[in-house]
């Protein structure tokens, strides 16, 4: 059942909780609900909060310690005065039933005793790097302690990321299948609307429509803004403006994902407006291609990041090489990276309930994949002026790639490329 998911991620924790010294105590946030102008902001929930229940519920505490029986769950009293205006809140006490924890019902200003009821002679307190409203306050009051008092509570405070991150890290078989379907839904998305992309069109009216093909395919939302670069725009790595037409024999550089129940997809893929692969950009568009299935083979269980990114840009720099821009051994422009003004970003990163999950995976550091990691290969070439024959743009392909057992599977393969 798919709450037994979460128990298990639950008693994970509690593992690690009893590793340490002492007893410790891991406290997540689900997040306040947020306002604009007096009425409802779009609501993201803590990652960490929704990896360990699966619930989105809202402004709710959660306290999971190797000291007691039962997580327990802090939440504001049910307000039928809210019902009305906004629909049936999801339930804190089946929440509480699906994961075992004791459910405390309090009001808004009583979070922070609660809490520091609850921690009272616990001797390390784990909570994330950026706090929601309630967690705040303990922190603030603890870091406000006299000596004395101080030695009721928690002697040290510590990263809840370092606790949750490693466990996300590591994909089972429901994040998959979720991951699979906001791939999905980016894929359909992406072949809906490829007609549309023909010289005149703007690049925020074909934002749209991808972004509404997403909603109608089933998404719960953006994975992150849509990346809609045409010609020279593409050399923008994170180009957000979308002011632009298309040109003809421009390449159009997408770069989304649609999120699926919190889970997220992230594609780059390049198309030729009009439709035909001509011209100097066709021929980067194959260097690209060869380093992004390059780099993919080199994916597999306890493979260095680091290699797989060397393997990209190895193909990358023969590239180069070979449109005359480099010239040398290819040994000698690797030692220097002289790629690197056209390759400026990592390999890849990553990749679960945020676009760039937990864990820090990037080729400038001696990390590792492991079997159950999703990660994307996203090689490119980028041209912020013109260079010989080639007009300023560039082209960028990304797939989203799970480590397995035996190498790898590309999540992403139904995606034209």
């Amino acid at each position: 059942m798919k709450k037994d998911i979460f128990n298990r991620r639950i008693k994970r924790v509690l593992k690690k909780l009893a590793e340490g010294n002492g007893n410790s105590c891991l406290a997540l946030e689900s997040a306040p609900e947020r306002t604009r102008s007096g009425t409802n902001d779009t609501y993201v929930v803590n990652p960490d909060f929704y990896y360990l229940t699966g619930s989105s519920i809202l402004n709710t505490v959660l306290l999971i310690s190797n000291a007691w029986e039962k997580p327990i769950l802090i939440t504001n009293k049910p307000n039928p005065l809210k019902a009305v205006w906004d629909g049936p809140q999801e339930s804190a006490e089946k929440l509480a039933r699906d994961i075992k924890a004791d459910l405390i019902y309090t009001e808004e200003l009583s979070f922070l005793n609660i809490i520091l009821g609850k921690i009272r002679n616990i001797d390390n307190l784990y909570c994330p790097r950026q706090q929601a409203s309630h967690l705040n306050q303990v922190l603030f009051y603890l870091n406000s302690l006299d000596k004395l008092t101080a030695m009721r509570f928690p002697r040290s405070i510590l990263s809840a990321e370092s606790l949750v991150a490693t466990e996300r890290l590591i994909k089972d078989a429901y994040e998959i299948e979720l991951l699979e379907k906001a791939i999905e839904i980016t894929a359909n998305s992406l072949e809906t609307i490829r007609h549309l992309i023909t010289p005149g069109m703007p690049e925020a009216n074909l934002t749209a429509a991808l972004e509404f093909q997403f909603k109608i395919h089933g998404a719960s939302g953006l994975a992150f803004n849509t990346i809609m670069a045409s010609g020279k725009n593409a050399a923008v790595l994170h180009y957000h403006q979308n002011t632009s037409k298309l040109k003809k024999d421009d390449y159009l550089l997408i770069d989304s994902g649609a999120e699926y129940q919190n889970y997220c997809a992230d594609i780059s893929r390049c198309y030729p407006v009009g439709g035909e692969h001509r011209g100097i950009y066709a021929e980067i568009y194959q260097i690209v291609l060869s380093a992004n299935q390059v780099a993919i083979a080199k994916v597999k269980d306890q493979a260095q990041v680091k290699n797989v990114y060397l393997a990209a840009a190895k193909e990358l720099t023969i590239g180069l090489k070979e449109l005359g821009i480099l010239q040398g051994k290819i040994s000698d422009l690797m030692a220097k990276r002289a790629y690197a003004p056209y390759f400026m970003h990592s390999i890849g990163h990553s990749l679960g309930m945020e676009t760039h999950d937990p864990g820090g995976h990037r080729e400038g550091k001696e990390l590792f994949l492991k079997t159950g990691m999703v990660f994307t290969i996203e090689p490119g070439l980028y041209f912020s002026k013109k260079i010989k024959n080639i007009p300023a743009g560039g082209i960028r392909i990304e797939d989203d790639i799970l480590v397995t057992k035996s190498g790898y599977k590309n999540l992403s393969q139904i995606i034209s490329k």
